[in-house]
């Protein structure tokens, strides 16, 4: 059984590259693409994704509004969050916000995918860059008077 993708990048080529390479995994199938959080939204009312892959910076709304949004709308969506940035607290906003997995642009190409079928299967996903061991790492990110 194939996994549904929706691909949420501002830029078109990466996520053009992006697909290219996802679509060579038979266990991952791109049902739709969006370039902003109004169009994540919209996409995925649209075409049911399992999993929506959301760069952490897009314009329109911030991305813990969007993964709030997408989840009130569908509350099994699972969402991975896609950046360059390894700063924890942006890491740790967007995982309280929803998104079960974080992956570094870094090696993408690699990531992406186990990070897919992770949530896939109800799991969590961190980049190994972020040198997160488990999610306690993040909760002191997650308190309100964190830097």
């Amino acid at each position: 059984m194939s996994c549904r993708i929706l691909l949420a990048d501002d830029h078109l080529l990466f996520r053009q590259a992006l697909r290219m390479t996802l679509e060579m995994h038979p266990e991952i199938t791109i049902v739709a693409e969006a370039q902003d959080g109004q169009g994540v939204v919209a996409a995925a009312a649209l075409s049911r994704p399992e999993v929506v892959c959301l760069d952490l910076n897009m314009p329109g709304p911030s991305t813990s509004e969007t993964v709030q949004q997408l989840l009130a709308a569908d509350p099994a969506l699972k969402i991975i969050a896609m950046s360059a940035d390894t700063e924890l607290f942006k890491v740790a906003g967007v995982i309280n916000a929803g998104a079960r997995a974080y992956v570094t642009k870094i090696d993408i190409a690699n990531q992406l995918p186990a990070a897919i079928l992770s949530v896939a299967r109800n799991k969590i996903y961190f980049s190994p860059d972020l040198c997160i061991n488990d999610v306690s790492d993040l909760v002191r990110h997650m308190l309100p008077d964190s830097p």
